[in-house]
């Protein structure tokens, strides 16, 4: 469910580039002779101009003879845009979490009986595990690494102590 609702804050996210283009559009009209007189540029502007009246209503937005409305607009879409990728990455980030939390939870309740633990892998590459007293020290064991689907993607022989 997390993750389709962070696909749908990414769909926002993307869908305010319309009205990014459009009013970007406008605002550069504004700086060019004769852009008005191309078809796309009215209707840029047509399709713009409700948008635009309500703004002005409210707020000031002649800067030295420019409107500065398509350029309000085009600030508030892009916020809107970043705050839409940012809690969708959060979303994401946090489905992933849950996903594997219960991974290991179900890793945990089937693990053999000679298994001493089962440790998530850390964001730079590495796992540490404590082993309660020291007879265990300089004994052979095997690092094992599984997939959430309970595959084995790699293992490998080392010993209590070493880096490996």
């Amino acid at each position: 469910m997390l993750k389709l609702l962070a696909i749908g804050f990414r769909l926002v996210g993307l869908g305010m580039m319309v009205p990014i283009l459009l009013f970007l559009t406008v605002a550069a009209a504004q700086y060019f002779d004769g852009a008005r007189d191309y078809q796309v540029i009215k209707e840029a502007i047509r399709l713009a101009r409700p948008v635009s009246r309500s703004i002005q209503q409210y707020v000031p937005t002649k800067i030295k003879g420019y409107d500065a409305t398509p350029w309000m607009v085009i600030v508030f879409a892009l916020a809107v845009r970043m705050a839409c990728r940012n809690y969708a990455d959060r979303l994401w980030s946090h489905a992933e979490y849950l996903a594997h939390k219960r991974a290991l939870r179900r890793l945990r309740a089937a693990r053999p009986a000679n298994v001493e633990a089962l440790k998530p892998v850390e964001a730079d590459g590495v796992v540490s595990l404590v082993l309660t007293g020291d007879e265990h020290e300089d004994a052979s064991l095997v690092v094992v690494l599984v997939s959430e689907a309970g595959q084995v993607l790699a293992q490998k022989a080392t010993r209590v102590g070493e880096d490996s």
